[in-house]
């Protein structure tokens, strides 16, 4: 992959050099190494969602979020999978209050079949649960539901939370104090 980006010389300067507007021509095309891309907007899949509530809300700011459709039966879940691996600091799950979570796991995956439990949550009352993934680079990361209830679950939104905060204990705890009191 390139990128061209229009430069405008009298901007570059740097500590051991001044590059004048004679020496560099007015576009430039550089290579951009996979590794300082942007992070790709992730892509949500769920295992059902009623009408008007698909995964793909979990990424918006305000809106409806996902629920699960509860005749779909068996195993409740809810995917976001990256374009190539990521780094995670962990998860902000924002649950429907209308449809909490008896209990949940977090899974992450590297090809969508193995998956590997990285969080266990046994008991829950909804809310927002924050989820700390250390050390975590994967390609999908899953919520599963065992059991949804007769309801389903719903999403209202799932964040994905930066590499510094889940950098030790005490980084995660000061995250969650601070976000407790917004």
């Amino acid at each position: 992959n390139t990128i061209t980006l229009a430069v405008d010389a009298r901007a570059l300067v740097s500590s051991s050099m001044l590059v004048s507007r004679s020496t560099l021509p007015s576009r430039h095309t550089m290579a951009m190494h996979p590794s300082n891309r942007p992070p790709a907007v992730p892509v949500a899949s769920a295992s059902s969602a009623l009408p008007g509530h698909g995964p793909e809300l979990v990424l918006e700011a305000a809106g409806a979020g996902w629920r699960s459709d509860p005749a779909a039966g068996g195993e409740t879940w809810l995917d976001l999978a990256f374009e190539r691996p990521r780094e995670l600091g962990g998860l902000a799950v924002d649950w429907d209050p209308r449809a909490p979570p008896r209990a949940f796991e977090v899974l992450v995956s590297d090809d969508g079949t193995a998956w590997e439990p990285r969080w266990r949550v046994v008991r829950t009352q909804g809310g927002r649960s924050l989820v700390p993934l250390p050390d975590t680079e994967t390609r999908r990361v899953r919520v599963a539901v065992r059991d949804p209830g007769p309801q389903g679950v719903g999403v209202l939104r799932m964040t994905l939370l930066p590499v510094v905060d889940s950098a030790s204990d005490n980084a995660f705890v000061a995250m969650a104090a601070r976000a407790a009191r917004r």
